[in-house]
């Protein structure tokens, strides 16, 4: 491009659009003849420009004429392509400026300017008093201030419409429509950064409790109220990370129960954060398989039915059925009496109770997720019923369930080896043991319960008002299926999941991975090397 140009640039020196100086009298995009225009040789001149934004069609023109010339029939510049919504501040100044490069003398002046929001403003020079300075040629000072700022005051012009676009709350890390989604529900309390950064002292190390796929988990104290909280910062490199953001907020966000981590509030202001009540004893899973000593049966009893005290509310009694899609020893919470409190909503699905699951991406923690998920890829209530029976066998065995055993194989086909042979108060761990419970028929209930509960067959899970009731003595512990091998237990779980679902025919022949990782999912469960 020549040295006598008009560009539009945006933050680089390399124009978003160029093209050569010219008053434009016909549409043509070069001056061929007398009809098309003239060429307007910017050097040692007086030039006026005209910059016009139409938000409604994002379209931007530009034309040019010599001295206080009247505008041109067309713009020189004519772009509909180009946003710059992204590029600004929520609030912005609107202004004009003259750059005079790295020279130390002026180089350019802005002689008039004016600005409107329904176009038709021009200049009005008799409001300009002379310039004085010595030694200065006016004439090329204004063509570099009006020109070589042109990608800046368009930007500003464009400011000014997205400020009143965003008068509204709109997320600098959500889109429109998520962000919609979640101003209709009711959401807790908005923190901003600087509370947020006091209250952990600037997420300083020392209270860094933890971290995950999707971000940092702080613990910090709020001033001056002294409510002790646990911030969760989600990463700015997650894409995941915003899903899970939105999804806490639309679920947990407006929920209330004994048994879920209560959501205190969020915020965007530095980062997706969203904060929670501290629960003091911290995650399950840092007690059951660390210090399992400080466990007693009545605590771990209790842990399971507040964790199926939680399912039940989701899957029930909430307004739309919620699937968790994460049960795990990880994710449930223990408060200050040791209560369960479930938490960790970020892969969580809302449906209508009489609405059938859609499918979607396989989603969960190895070894928690039902065989069946890989094949129908569908979040249901027994999908979670799945993860909750592994949750109760590591509770009342104290062991993870991706231990491999010495017998060379996993815990669940342990457990129903232990079943078939009548030993299964073998698998009851042995704090447990020590504290004279061996013999507890409770235990032993719990346990088959836990079995029945992770079974492959999803239609031989008991429903999760079945269990609590189980749970509190007010039912019967379903008959046991009888099992003779592995092969078998896989059987199970392939014929169900190809009566499962209509579309499991057709996933089968067309999405041989999905096959494949099932099998593998159910061979990490009973088979395991």
């Amino acid at each position: 491009m020549d040295d006598n140009h008009v560009g539009i640039d945006v933050n680089d020196i390399f124009s978003y659009a160029a093209t050569s100086a010219a008053y434009r009298t016909s549409s043509s995009p070069t001056i061929r003849n007398a009809n098309d225009g003239y060429t307007i040789y910017m050097k040692k001149a007086a030039v006026q420009a005209w910059i016009d934004f139409n938000a409604s069609t994002n379209q931007l023109n530009i034309s040019v004429s010599r001295g206080l010339g009247a505008k041109p029939t067309f713009p020189l510049i004519s772009n509909s392509s180009l946003n710059l919504s992204d590029v600004f501040n929520e609030n912005m100044y609107v202004g004009f400026s003259a750059s005079t490069g790295p020279l130390s003398t002026v180089l350019y002046y802005v002689y008039a300017w004016s600005f409107t929001t329904n176009g038709g403003l021009a200049a009005n020079v008799s409001m300009v008093s002379e310039n004085t300075t010595k030694g200065a040629n006016k004439t090329a000072i204004i063509v570099g201030v009006l020109f070589g700022t042109v990608g800046l005051v368009l930007a500003l012009i464009i400011s000014l419409y997205v400020y009143y676009k965003r008068r509204v709350l709109e997320p600098k890390y959500l889109s429109q429509d998520q962000w919609r989604l979640v101003l209709q529900e009711h959401l807790p309390q908005e923190f901003s950064y600087r509370e947020l950064a006091k209250a952990t002292n600037n997420f300083i190390e020392k209270n860094r409790l933890g971290s995950g796929g999707f971000g940092e988990v702080f613990q910090g104290t709020i001033i001056p109220s002294g409510v002790s909280i646990a911030v969760k910062r989600i990463s700015n490199e997650s894409k995941q990370g915003i899903k899970e953001f939105v999804s806490e907020l639309t679920t947990i966000g407006r929920l209330r129960h004994r048994n879920l981590v209560p959501l205190l509030g969020w915020s965007q202001d530095k980062g997706l954060l969203l904060v929670y009540e501290l629960m003091p004893h911290g995650s399950l899973d840092q007690v059951l398989f660390d210090h399992p000593e400080q466990l007693s049966w009545d605590q771990r009893l209790n842990i399971i039915r507040g964790v199926a005290a939680a399912l039940l509310y989701l899957h029930e009694e909430c307004e739309q059925k919620i699937i968790h899609r994460d049960v795990k020893a990880s994710n449930v919470m223990l408060d200050a009496q040791m209560n369960a409190r479930l938490g960790d909503f970020g892969l969580a699905k809302l449906y209508g109770h009489n609405v059938n699951p859609s499918t979607t991406n396989v989603a969960g923690t190895w070894g928690y997720m039902a065989p069946e998920s890989f094949f129908t890829r569908k979040a249901t209530e027994q999908t979670d019923i799945f993860s909750f029976g592994v949750l109760i066998l590591e509770v009342v065995t104290g062991r993870r369930v991706g231990t491999i055993l010495e017998e060379n194989c996993s815990m669940l086909e342990w457990l129903w080896n232990l079943q078939r042979n009548n030993r299964l108060e073998d698998a009851i761990d042995l704090f447990l043991v020590k504290e004279g419970q061996g013999a507890n028929d409770m235990i032993k209930t719990v346990l088959q319960l836990g079995i029945l509960s992770s079974f492959p067959d999803p239609k031989v899970r008991p429903l999760i008002r079945r269990i609590v009731q189980i749970l509190d003595g007010e039912a019967p512990l379903p008959t046991m299926p009888s099992m003779t091998s592995s092969s078998s237990l896989f059987s199970a779980v392939a014929s169900s999941s190809f009566s499962y679902s209509d579309n499991t025919s057709s996933l089968f022949n067309s999405d041989t991975k999905s096959v494949s990782l099932a099998i593998e999912a159910f061979a990490g469960l009973n088979n395991a090397r």
